[in-house]
């Protein structure tokens, strides 16, 4: 990258986010834009009429796979379809109010995503109470052994759902929502498998239930893949919509279902293949990674999405951005990780991580992230030399200077980073802590001064004890670089000891 017009014929945009375009998450956050621009209409575009776009989705929609998924009332056959049992009551007991056989677990119900405004707003305001539960039960026949995706999904609002296979806990939603469309690879043996899915509501919003299950060797396209071995690039557009990233319930870390195979066999046909992630965070991506030549975060774009991510991958715009959170490897590897849910049946979260969140967490705990805090790519490079400090007349005052240098062939924007690091701290601290930054855009061999501020609240702590910030006497490092981990620039300075008000 950037991709040369003049040197591709073909390409080849796939994924689940390739069109239409998502602009925003669901819920509350869900804005209809006045004109979408898709990814695939942004690269169809700045591509030109000499560039042929193919495109294809490459996996099916979650209601797609549902509707596919089918089921049996018994395990040596029955009837067609699955057992429903419904309960007037949010705890599925006493005996069952009504029975009936559905074709599959594919329960439309009202969502935010399918009712209007007015509606939802008149439900709510009518005071109706509205408990019912619901248990699902039947039988998957596996055609084969091997690795299934399941996926379960639910409304993430006014209720929840769990589903058993075999009589094993699967995925629990039940008083906690930890995931709109968890999924999971089981792998199962051939022949009949029990499906149990529970389910309750207790507003009158929700009610959305679907359940798949797909033999992940035939879940993503051939087609898709036959037009990737032919493509001179491959533009996959992974990530989530307002059906698996929404509020009331947290979205999967991993990629929504199929997602991971889609990277991982559209990668292995054609080598040349960029992943653009569209979510409000990161994501795992060991998965698929390390067989990959470009990785682009475009969070959720907005109407103008697909433009921007077009014009970046052809060079049009350099791209500047600087990682505002750190992307761990893993899940667990997030300081937040092992108390970022209430434990048992608790509705209290405590802050155990203390100060220590983000880049401070990590570099805490010792743990090396994936893209560090501040992190950034351009397609032009940058050099700084000459840092200095200078006291601005007062104790804790400082001037910070350096020079920052485009040593590319192209205009462009760094991030500069400047972090302050208390030495022998007296009460727990962070190793560093971001305390100015400032984009400086440059032409090529351009050269730039800058000089920022530093004051007293930079080098000072929150004394719980007396309830107000202070410095303590001591040497203090300043760190200049493009990342929380790509220092280039160190120094030090004495601090007095003062009191901030």
């Amino acid at each position: 990258m950037p991709l040369d017009k003049a040197a591709i014929k073909n390409i080849l945009v796939v994924g689940p986010d390739a069109y239409p375009g998502v602009a925003v998450g669901g819920g509350s956050a869900g804005v209809r834009p006045f004109r979408m621009v898709s990814d695939l209409e942004g690269v169809q575009s700045v591509a030109g009429q000499n560039v042929n776009v193919f495109y294809d989705r490459g996996l099916p929609t979650v209601i797609e796979l549902a509707r596919r998924t089918g089921f049996h009332t018994e395990a040596d056959g029955g009837k067609p379809g699955v057992k429903v049992e419904q309960f007037d009551n949010a705890e599925l007991s006493g005996a069952a109010s009504a029975t009936r056989v559905a074709r599959n677990i594919n329960d439309e119900g009202m969502s935010w995503e399918t009712a209007d405004f007015d509606t939802i707003m008149a439900l709510f305001s009518s005071g109706t109470k509205h408990e019912s539960s619901l248990r699902w039960t039947g039988y998957y026949r596996a055609a084969s052994d091997g690795p299934y995706e399941i996926v379960l999904e639910g409304p993430g609002e006014g209720g929840g759902n769990r589903l058993y296979i075999d009589d094993k806990l699967i995925f629990d939603n039940w008083k906690l929502v930890r995931a709109f469309q968890p999924h999971q690879t089981l792998q199962l043996t051939a022949g009949p498998h029990k499906i149990v899915v529970e389910d309750y509501q207790s507003s009158p919003i929700g009610g959305k239930l679907r359940v798949a299950i797909a033999d992940q060797r035939t879940i993503v396209s051939a087609k898709a893949k036959a037009l990737a071995a032919k493509a001179d690039v491959v533009l996959i557009a992974a990530g989530y919509d307002n059906a698996s990233e929404s509020e009331g319930g947290d979205r999967t870390f991993d990629l929504p279902i199929g997602q991971d195979d889609l990277i991982r066999e559209i990668s292995a046909a054609n080598p040349k293949t960029i992943v653009a992630v569209t979510s409000g965070g990161n994501v795992d991506s060991n998965a698929w990674s390390d067989r990959i030549p470009a990785y682009l975060e475009t969070w959720y774009g907005g109407e103008q999405g697909g433009t921007a991510l077009a014009e970046i991958l052809f060079g049009a715009v350099n791209p500047s951005g600087h990682l505002p959170a750190t992307l761990e490897r893993k899940a667990e590897d997030n300081p937040t990780f092992a108390n970022y849910y209430p434990e048992g049946d608790s509705r209290k979260v405590e802050y155990k991580e203390g100060v220590f969140v983000g880049y401070r967490g990590y570099e805490h705990n010792g743990t090396k992230p994936l893209f560090p805090f501040g992190y950034g790519l351009s397609y032009t490079t940058f050099k700084y030399t000459n840092l200095k400090v200078s006291n601005a007349g007062s104790a804790s005052g400082y001037t910070v200077t350096f020079d920052v240098t485009n040593t590319g062939s192209r205009a462009g924007a760094t991030v500069a980073q400047l972090y302050v690091a208390e030495t022998h701290p007296s009460v727990p601290r962070p190793i560093k802590e971001l305390k100015v930054f400032e984009r400086v855009l440059l032409n090529p061999g351009e050269s730039r001064h800058v000089s920022v501020a530093l004051d007293g609240r930079s080098f000072a702590f929150y004394d719980a004890g007396v309830k107000k910030w202070r410095v303590d006497a001591g040497e203090f490092g300043i760190q200049v670089g493009q990342s929380s981990a790509d220092i280039e620039l160190k120094t030090t300075v004495n601090v007095a000891a003062a009191a901030i008000e």
